[in-house]
């Protein structure tokens, strides 16, 4: 799988942060969102919340993950790929955290939504600061609408990456 890592818009406002739009080919990205967890499985291996933001779903079990999701975090969270990040957002050194804490597949329902905030700053075990969300959303009813978020589904992979603690 490729990402597409040309087509980038810096925004300072509200926070800093990149979008990279079609970073996934829209095929890629249907088939990631075909590989998420039906959202009313009951299953142990996926976590449920229920909370002020509605319900969530989240996965971070690399035994879970199907070929194609197993393949694209591993990817994602390759050296030559986390260099790449570097360079757009001129944080350096960067780590990633192979083991998805935090990070993973997010699932919300109808309703359901992302707002701005904060887990942790510093990871549990790595004792790292956490400075980079990678957010891909793969619901094509939201990514067609991302300007304006609608109550609807929301099907997104997340990578978290650290730095050092200044």
């Amino acid at each position: 799988m490729r990402f597409n890592t040309k087509d980038i818009t810096y925004y300072n406002q509200p926070f800093d942060h990149w979008v990279l739009d079609n970073f996934l080919d829209v095929n890629d990205a249907k088939k990631l969102s075909n590989q998420f967890i039906d959202f009313d499985n009951p299953t142990e291996e996926i976590i449920h919340y229920k909370g002020w933001i509605g319900e969530k779903r989240t996965c971070n079990r690399w035994d879970r993950f199907p070929p194609l999701t197993y393949n694209t975090f591993s990817n994602l969270l390759s050296d030559k790929f986390i260099d790449k990040l570097s360079d757009i957002t001129g944080i350096s050194p960067l780590y990633p955290d192979i083991g998805l804490h935090g990070g993973g597949w997010h699932m919300s329902g109808k309703g359901g939504s992302l707002a701005m905030h904060l887990d942790y700053s510093i990871h549990p075990k790595m004792n790292l600061q956490r400075k980079l969300n990678l957010i891909i959303y793969t619901k094509m009813e939201l990514m067609k609408k991302l300007k304006v978020l609608i109550p609807i589904a929301i099907l997104l992979i997340l990578v978290i990456l650290f730095g050092l603690s200044f």
